[in-house]
């Protein structure tokens, strides 16, 4: 369990963040296979909840980043393909539907699918939060979803503002708050924030991305 943590975190956090993907998903798949391959361990694992989660998400990172691979090569029909089996595993994958959003080449059929899965995730986090105004999870998921897509923004701006009234300076929320003012066309206010969240991360090159697209867009309407 906690060697299968490992993996997954090196896995997202490292070699995902680094644009390594297509390692990233080799890494997973051998923990998977090494499951897979020991019917003892592998009901050892499905019996405890929490590895039985963590299983699942392996398989839909696994997916996802094999997707973004494709995405990376250009092959739009074999990153919907991956994106496709990574909604199997899950539906409310943030960063699944936002990938699924922005899918080069989809028809309108496909699109229009993608925006009712947003509505319908978005609802049951909206319900979430209804039932537990403290969850910070859900209150998150709901900005950066809504703020890479499509929806109420001003909304996600005050579901991530209250995020981060729960956890005060967390890099990645902070993240997350700036993607929602850079949605909103606040362009001071996402610099602001995306600044934040890279000072308190500076190694996660995902952050420095973004900054770097707040600030290309913030000098584009100056000029």
């Amino acid at each position: 369990s906690a060697s299968m943590s490992a993996r997954f975190s090196y896995a997202s956090l490292r070699l995902h963040d680094r644009g390594e993907d297509i390692v990233a998903a080799e890494l997973l798949t051998e923990t998977l296979d090494a499951i897979e391959a020991s019917a003892d361990i592998k009901r050892r694992l499905l019996r405890d909840p929490g590895d039985r989660e963590l299983i699942k998400s392996m398989r839909t990172q696994r997916a996802f980043f094999m997707a973004c691979h494709s995405e990376a090569q250009g092959d739009y029909k074999a990153q919907r393909k991956y994106l496709d089996r990574a909604a199997m595993y899950t539906m409310e994958d943030p960063d699944v539907l936002i990938s699924k959003y922005h899918l080069q080449g989809a028809n309108d059929t496909y699109r229009k699918g993608v925006q009712s899965q947003i509505k319908t995730v978005c609802k049951k986090l909206e319900d979430s939060i209804k039932k537990n105004p403290n969850d910070i999870s859900s209150l998150n998921h709901w900005a950066w979803l809504v703020s890479n897509t499509e929806g109420d923004f001003q909304k996600a701006i005050k579901f991530s503002h209250r995020s981060l009234e729960l956890a005060p300076g967390r890099a990645s929320f902070l993240d997350t708050l700036g993607r929602c003012y850079f949605a909103a066309g606040d362009l001071e206010n996402a610099l602001r924030y995306q600044r934040q969240a890279v000072k308190l991360h500076p190694h996660m090159q995902v952050m420095h991305r973004q900054l770097a697209l707040f600030e290309k867009e913030f000098t584009r309407e100056k000029n």
